[in-house]
């Protein structure tokens, strides 16, 4: 989902879907969970750019 709405490979979404996850402190299956059913949009995914 995220690959896709970014135009990305599944690589570069994982990435993103995981930093997200870290940076706010919540559980990756609760992140994903949240995308599943579309109580977030993949847009906050994408626009939390991982920290370097």
């Amino acid at each position: 989902m995220i690959a896709q709405y970014a135009d990305t490979t599944i690589a570069e979404a994982a990435q993103l879907l995981t930093a997200y996850a870290r940076q706010r402190r919540l559980r990756l299956t609760d992140t994903v969970q949240a995308l599943v059913t579309r109580d977030m949009n993949p847009a906050a995914v994408v626009e939390a750019k991982p920290r370097t």
